[in-house]
């Protein structure tokens, strides 16, 4: 009896640890592809639960109660109203199942908001924007940094689609740091919306166009538009070229991400700009150019922000050649004084340091001379010498002088030639030239090297001033 009893606890505790192992595999199915068990959204917001941002139909997806939210075959959840619901993913090969509870809440007030401008002079008059619930009947923006503060009452405001659309012009009388909250005014009083502000608008002193500093930065109104121009916009998520699930202006969804759907122009512009300042090209690009001591201007950084945004920030982080080419600029030891050109149109280089002499060369925004003397001419006047060895006088106005000293590098002083022929090489993808990437290297190029912002053309290529890559030769 006693080996039967023994035999008998070995054969319940075998029996229980296979059903435990079941059980245990049974869970591990149900909890498969979501992060945790219970996800929180906002009503009107939308939540990838699929478990990879490229696009996929190997489950079917159902919802337990679609009056509270539904959920579509590439797993993304739109949520209608406040409650809760089961979402489960059932796996079309093996027939595993998994859930997860999504929970819906009240609406957010704050829908989104953004600066148009991240870099901005101090005193410089620029726009915020604030996208807020249709109950709200006006707004408040409230300017913090350093010895400053101020607050601004918006009450008018323009319906797009779901939401209200509110914009101010406001300036900053100080250099240094400042976030940028919104109040809305509903139900009678103010409520803070803590969840979302404008964080860390710039304000610096004003500096010629092509004056390079060690300063961070954040992207200007006009690379932004040139980027919205690149990459198009979609209101609602869709797949792009390689599959990814993408919405707006480029702006990736990721797993288990919530977001808004179905957007207005001004939203679709507030996430580009959440993208680009706050995200990591921004980041990415100040870091790299502040830590190795290179100086550089507004639109040099926004061409390699727009760059990046396109390409990804891997040419920063490898042994690329466009990286050892932005390394080294400045690099030149022999100690000369040289000047960029800061002006919108044309420079004119005269025989003698007179507006009647003879008009020897005409420069660009963005050419580099040789200032061959610090000595001004007529009290205003530079000798120089063009790229082309052509020498002659400058109105010092429109000259920004440098040294070349060696000690400190500036990427107004990179090889402008080599820059460009490998910067070109950026045009292809699957191993393909491409025609419309090769235009947008050519604009980003008048963006870095003459300041020249414009619409995205993709015939840009057949126009542009540099000299097209050999391998694109028959092609287009």
């Amino acid at each position: 009896m006693k080996i039967k009893k023994n035999r008998s606890k070995i054969f319940c505790t075998v029996a229980s640890g296979i059903l435990l192992s079941f059980f245990i595999s049974e869970f591990m199915d149900v909890c498969a592809i979501f992060s945790k068990s219970h996800y929180v959204i906002s009503e009107g917001k939308d939540i990838l639960l699929s478990d990879s941002a490229k696009v996929s139909y190997d489950k079917e997806w159902h919802s337990s109660n679609p009056k509270v939210a539904t959920v579509d075959s590439r797993g993304i959840v739109h949520s209608i109203s406040k409650g809760k619901t089961k979402i489960e993913a059932v796996n079309k090969k093996n027939h595993s199942k998994s859930f997860c509870i999504v929970e819906v809440t009240d609406p957010e007030l704050l829908r989104n908001c953004y600066s148009s401008r991240g870099s901005v002079s101090k005193s410089e008059s620029f726009e915020v924007c604030a996208i807020t619930h249709l109950k709200i009947s006006k707004v408040k923006f409230k300017i913090s940094g350093k010895n400053y503060y101020n607050e601004i009452e918006c009450s008018s405001c323009t319906e797009e689609k779901n939401s209200k659309v509110w914009k101010t012009k406001i300036s900053i009388p100080n250099n240094g740091n400042f976030n940028v909250h919104i109040d809305c005014f509903t139900g009678g009083k103010w409520k803070k919306c803590s969840n979302k502000s404008i964080s860390n608008i710039i304000v610096s002193e004003s500096y010629g166009k092509f004056s390079a500093n060690l300063k961070e930065k954040r992207i200007s109104s006009k690379c932004a538009q040139f980027i919205y121009s690149c990459e198009g916009d979609r209101s609602r998520v869709y797949a792009d070229s390689v599959g990814y699930l993408t919405i707006g202006c480029g702006k990736r969804i990721h797993p288990y991400e919530s977001f808004y759907n179905n957007l207005s122009k001004d939203e679709m512009l507030g996430y580009l700009m959440e993208t680009l300042n706050q995200g990591s090209y921004s980041r990415a690009v100040n870091n790299f150019l502040i830590n190795n001591n290179i100086k550089y201007n507004q639109h040099q950084f926004d061409a390699l922000v727009s760059f990046s945004f396109n390409l990804g920030t891997g040419w920063i982080y490898n042994g690329s050649y466009l990286k050892a080419l932005i390394l080294g600029a400045g690099s030149d030891k022999g100690g000369s004084i040289r000047a960029v050109v800061d002006v919108e149109d044309a420079l004119r280089v005269r025989e003698k340091p007179d507006v009647k002499s003879r008009k020897l060369a005409i420069l660009s925004g963005g050419d580099q001379v040789v200032v061959l003397s610090d000595k001004k001419y007529n009290n205003s006047w530079y000798r120089i010498r063009t790229e082309s060895g052509i020498e002659g006088y400058c109105y010092d106005k429109y000259l920004i002088l440098y040294r070349n000293s060696g000690s400190g590098k500036s990427l107004n002083n990179i090889n402008k030639s080599e820059f460009t022929n490998e910067f070109l090489q950026y045009h292809h993808a699957g191993g393909r030239c491409f025609s419309a990437l090769l235009s947008r290297r050519a604009q980003e190029l008048d963006m870095f090297l003459k300041g020249k912002y414009s619409r995205y053309d993709h015939r840009y290529y057949k126009k542009m001033n540099y000299k097209r890559p050999k391998c694109t030769e028959g092609k287009f």
